[in-house]
């Protein structure tokens, strides 16, 4: 049997989770303002490397509807040393079914035709449709544009669950990973892990709630 009031709780209770993580991962765009601000959190993993259109999605709710502007930002030259400079912004009004991760969510695709190979970055923003409320600001999602084909394969990440470090290792054989979750962000999509022996490593938080960057 279906109980509504049970169910409504549940919903409640991820929505204050996820509103939870918003906030700490992003920040209001006015800070005298006081109403509720938008639920919103990335649906893409960072640091992945993309040779051809990729869709780059928010999922975001808001008791008054909400709209994401997202912006594309890449370094002003190779060594990624000076100050980012826009390539494109886009308003999305309007949740859709992205194919690419299964989801309806605010997204825009991405060509990587139209940046320099190497590292960028995409900004957003979702804000709420009524007045009196909170925007929510996302961190910055860093990605690695490769349509010319000119960064060449990465190297496997490694993670060790006894003398890992999520902190001070880089993925390398030498200074291995702890979580295999750190492992496969650090990977991104594609990317190899290897894992060494041990008993202690957890699926747990690999993706969705709160956890799911």
């Amino acid at each position: 049997m279906i109980r509504p009031v049970a169910s409504l709780t549940l919903l409640t209770l991820i929505a204050c989770v996820v509103c939870q993580d918003a906030v700490s991962i992003g920040e209001s765009a006015d800070a005298a303002v006081s109403g509720t601000p938008v639920i919103a959190v990335w649906d893409a993993v960072p640091y992945q490397m993309i040779d051809k259109p990729f869709q780059v999605g928010v999922v975001a709710f808001h008791e008054t509807g909400c709209r994401v502007d997202f912006t594309v930002l890449q370094p002003a030259d190779a060594a990624g040393t000076s100050h980012d400079s826009v390539k494109w912004g886009e308003s999305v009004a309007q949740a859709t079914f992205n194919k690419r991760t299964g989801a309806w969510e605010y997204y825009i695709t991405v060509d990587p035709g139209k940046l320099d190979d190497g590292p960028f970055a995409v900004q957003a923003e979702a804000v709420p449709l009524g007045e009196g409320h909170l925007s929510t600001r996302l961190k910055e999602l860093p990605l690695y544009a490769n349509s010319g084909g000119t960064l060449g394969p990465r190297a496997p990440v490694w993670a060790d669950c006894t003398v890992g470090d999520d902190e001070s290792g880089d993925g390398t054989e030498a200074k291995p990973l702890e979580t295999i979750r750190q492992a496969l962000k650090v990977a991104g999509d594609g990317g190899t892990v290897y894992l060494k022996a041990g008993k202690d490593y957890s699926a747990q938080s690999l993706g969705g709630g709160k956890r799911h960057d």
